[in-house]
């Protein structure tokens, strides 16, 4: 195993930089759990060659801490459409990644237009004086032949043989004419400097750059499931998408527009640096604690409804390996962790505050006219719009899926 690739093209515009503290913080995970096998595998980063932002995410991806800065970085660059030369294709983004502190190198590269059949004329200089100084080489893209016309050859999977294009000999020829020499990986010695990291500006980077996303903990995340007064009814995590529309989505939305204080515990906020202490958790939970903790609020059979897609729920009885994780409880108009071992009786406290505090009936509507509700709440309730958490949904999805 020669390294892992945390994330291929997440950010080439503005607007996708905000999923770099995600990839970030996916490395820092991986690198953790190679450490506690006793493995040495280096753990990186593959981008886009999309130089209005390409600067910022490389540098962030190398700015603070050992534990969670890419061990190699990678570029995807089709710079080379043959004929080409030095100068045209790779003189520019050679001389970007002179001063870097970390191996690099072309995680893709073979470019096919204007002619299908590729030369590979740019193999002797990649591997040439001119940057072996720099980077360490490239993957040629791709093996087996897809839609794009990019393979090497058709691979047949069913007798599991591989019959090569003309471009197979094209590469083949030029791989047997260089001699690339470089330190071994045990007397490396970095003569680069390790960068600061950016500034959110609204040009090229939006994200804060630290605290990074929380480690996923599959045992937080399943104690507190354990602890639900009021859940989802879908089991599957995967249909959990609260951006896209669906009933569950608009039970999201209409939460945290109208009490985003119950949503803290999961907010995912990378513009402001914001994750709440459950965020990691897949979406089937961090949505059921966002139900759960509007039931508490409420505690009527109405406010664990919503449209049918949610349901009241037995609590399990106390786990004493749970008890010291704590648990989510709503409160008034505080979020807070619990490790208080009697769960029932902070849910009693929590609905005695709101049958002690004056009432209004409210009539809180979200954007989806099926989805009204109408329940008695605290006086003076808190109607802010929830920016902070319109990015929960994309990126939950993404960090339940990542490999």
């Amino acid at each position: 195993m020669l390294g892992f690739i945390s994330g291929n093209e997440v950010a080439g515009v503005l607007e996708e930089t905000k999923a770099m503290p995600y990839i970030k913080a996916s490395i820092r995970d991986f690198k953790s759990y190679i450490r506690s096998l006793g493995k040495q595998i280096p753990v990186g980063y593959a981008a886009t060659d999309a130089p209005p932002v390409r600067w910022q995410v490389q540098t962030f991806l190398d700015c603070g801490d050992d534990s969670e800065r890419a061990d190699f970085f990678g570029v995807n660059i089709y710079t080379w459409c043959s004929p080409s030369n030095y100068e045209l294709a790779f003189e520019e983004v050679t001389k970007n990644f002179s001063t870097w502190d970390v191996p690099v190198l072309f995680t893709e590269y073979g470019c096919n237009y204007p002619k299908r059949e590729r030369d590979f004329a740019e193999v002797p200089v990649i591997y040439g004086p001119e940057m072996m100084g720099v980077f360490s080489g490239g993957l040629v893209f791709e093996y087996s032949e897809e839609v794009n016309s990019f393979g090497l050859g058709n691979s047949y999977y069913d007798n599991k043989t591989f019959v090569p294009f003309k471009d197979y000999d094209n590469l083949k020829k030029q791989l047997a004419t260089i001699n690339p020499t470089g330190p071994k990986i045990d007397s490396f010695v970095s003569k680069g400097i390790k960068k600061s990291c950016p500034v959110p500006n609204g040009r090229n980077w939006l994200p804060m750059t630290s605290p990074l996303p929380r480690t996923p903990s599959d045992e937080k995340c399943n104690c507190i499931a354990k602890k639900f007064r009021c859940r989802t009814k879908e089991t599957d995590p995967a249909n959990i998408t609260p951006l896209l529309g669906t009933e569950i989505g608009n039970a999201f939305n209409f939460i945290c527009t109208n009490k985003p204080e119950l949503c803290t515990e999961v907010e995912n906020n990378p513009i402001d640096g914001v994750y709440g202490n459950y965020s990691a958790c897949d979406p089937l939970i961090t949505v059921s604690i966002v139900m759960n903790n509007y039931y508490n609020l409420y505690v009527t059979p109405e406010s664990c409804s919503f449209n049918g897609i949610a349901e009241i729920n037995e609590i399990e009885e106390n786990d004493e390996n749970c008890d010291a994780i704590g648990n989510v409880i709503y409160s008034n108009t505080n979020i807070y962790t619990n490790t208080n071992t009697n769960i029932n009786t902070k849910i009693s406290s929590s609905t005695q505050v709101v049958k002690e505090s004056s009432r209004e009936t409210i009539t809180i509507e979200n954007s989806d006219p099926n989805l009204t509700s109408e329940a008695e709440g605290l006086e003076n309730s808190n109607t802010n719009d929830c920016t902070g958490f319109k990015f929960f949904g994309i990126m939950m999805i993404v960090l339940f899926f990542i490999i």
